[in-house]
Formats: structure tokens, sequence, C-alpha cells
């Protein structure tokens, strides 16, 4: 995942850069920097696929906090912050770039 702007997730700003996920159970693992960030998640299944990997953001305070990410060539996109059980399956440890 490409961030082209600071942002924010679970309270820790992220500089501009490439990021890998780790897909979980109920969270995603974000890691490109010092230490890997955990945030609970929720996989969700759209009726099309995305054509590419793409981020969106809620702006609070001036800052970017991460809220969706949808995962390019593929139908699924990670809620985070939303904790349960997914309607997309078990992706058991998927890493996306």
């Amino acid at each position: 995942m490409e961030l082209f702007e600071p942002s924010v997730v679970a309270g820790t700003e992220l500089k501009a850069g490439t990021y890998h996920i780790d897909v979980m159970d109920s969270s995603v693992v974000i890691k490109g920097g010092n230490t890997p960030i955990t945030v609970p998640a929720k996989l969700e299944k759209a009726d099309t696929k995305y054509p590419s990997t793409s981020v969106r953001y809620e702006v609070s305070d001036g800052k970017r906090e991460i809220k969706q990410i949808k995962l390019g060539n593929t139908n699924l996109k990670l809620v985070l912050g939303a904790a349960g059980t997914s309607d997309a399956g078990s992706p058991g440890g998927q890493a996306i770039r």
C-alpha cells in the first residue's frame, strides 16, 4: 500500500511511503516503519473488483485517519477499527502490498 501523505492509523502517524499489510482473522498489521501497527479490522466483499489499492480517509483536526483500504485486483476492502466477523471469509494471514 502506498501512502502519498502522512496518515494516522490507531493513533499512530505514518509517514508517506510504502507499507506492507498482513490481514489476520479480525485485524490488520501495517508494517513499514520501526514498529508494526495492529488494528482491529473487518474484511468486506464488494460486488465488483477494485482496479487498484486505494485508501479512504476521515479528516479530523487536520489529520487524515485511514478508515478503509480497498484491495486492488480483488473485491475486498478492509474497514479499520471495525472488529467482528467478516462477510468475505477468513483470509487467514494474507499478505498484501
